[in-house]
């Protein structure tokens, strides 16, 4: 794109008139419901008027590439219509954003993200600011920029803190970097901050990801100690709370104590094979998963307690298979 590149921008098109602006946002709310014939006759309207408006331009592309599931034609709506809005009116960050996200349906991850990140870097309202980090965290988690990632999922928390999504996002950038300590103190700050709104479904979340923050850190002790003080305002402790702290407590060696809690866990879900597993390593010491210290989480982990199969005996016949 010119602007992006650094080339010469082109004359501004005429500002809409009222009228033609109110077509416009009956545009906006059609396609946010999926009426697209309804939205394609409001753009085509003011079009007839401003033909080189280079936001109707955009919107129109953006309105015929969702409401066709055929890629030769949604490259068409990106190509003559989405892009040429956007060079007609670059410094429009709405149409940059429409075409970051086309080019994402579309596969084209880079492109993507140079346009959603121009967008980012030049918009100026907070709400928009928002759903563009959000978008450009996303595009980096799927290529792996991991570094870029946390430093965007940081700038949202800097600029909306009050949205959840900016703390466990940022948090959740340090974890996948091994940064255990930088994402607890995130989690700690974020729980302080919603400690009166939050329901106990959202606080048994946060109370479980700070516990495998802290296990995944080495601080098995610790982990077992918060959820053990974990309570919620109203009724009994969820039954995932006892499995975690099952699977902790044989980690810190307690093995009477998980003996009796993946027992209480099995009669609760007989069918849960990992219930089983856990009171299978509690009753052989010697596994493969004590000596490599993973004794079991198997949700997260998929730590497997079975036995190697011993290799077959040379020259004869193979093992059956199970």
């Amino acid at each position: 794109m010119s602007t992006a590149s650094g080339g010469a921008v082109a004359a501004a098109p005429a500002a809409l008139d009222a009228d033609h602006k109110k077509l416009v946002g009956r545009a906006r709310k059609n396609f946010d419901n999926k009426r697209y014939k309804l939205a394609l006759k409001a753009l085509d309207q003011v079009l007839r008027r401003y033909p080189r408006n280079g936001e109707s331009i955009a919107l129109k592309g953006y309105v015929l590439f969702y409401s066709t599931e055929d890629e030769a034609a949604r490259k068409d709506a990106l190509e003559s219509w989405i892009k040429r809005g956007v060079q007609l009116e670059p410094t429009n960050m709405d149409a940059w954003r429409w075409y970051g996200i086309a080019c994402r349906a579309l596969r084209r991850y880079d492109d993507s993200l140079k346009a959603l990140e121009y967008c980012l870097k030049k918009e100026t309202r907070p709400d928009d600011r928002f759903v563009v980090n959000r978008d450009v965290a996303a595009l980096q988690m799927h290529k792996r920029l991991l570094r870029e990632h946390l430093a965007t999922r940081l700038m949202g928390v800097r600029e909306q803190p009050r949205y959840d999504l900016s703390w466990v996002g940022a948090a959740a950038g340090h974890h996948m970097l091994a940064e255990h300590a930088p994402a607890l103190r995130l989690v700690d700050d974020f729980a302080n901050r919603v400690t009166t709104r939050s329901s106990d479904e959202s606080k048994l979340e946060m109370a479980l990801y700070r516990a495998q923050l802290l296990a995944e850190g080495g601080e098995f002790a610790t982990a077992l100690d918060h959820l053990r003080s974990w309570r919620p305002k109203a009724g009994e402790v969820p039954h995932v709370v006892h499995e975690r702290i099952a699977e902790l407590e044989l980690r810190v060696g307690h093995f009477d104590s998980a003996e009796d809690l993946f027992a209480a866990c099995v009669e609760h879900e007989t069918e849960n094979l990992d219930f089983h597993r856990g009171l299978q390593v509690r009753f052989r010491p010697a596994s493969p998963c004590r000596r490599h210290r993973c004794v079991l989480l198997p949700r997260s982990v998929g730590v497997s307690c079975r036995q190697p199969r011993p290799p077959p005996p040379r020259g004869g016949r193979a093992w059956d298979e199970d």
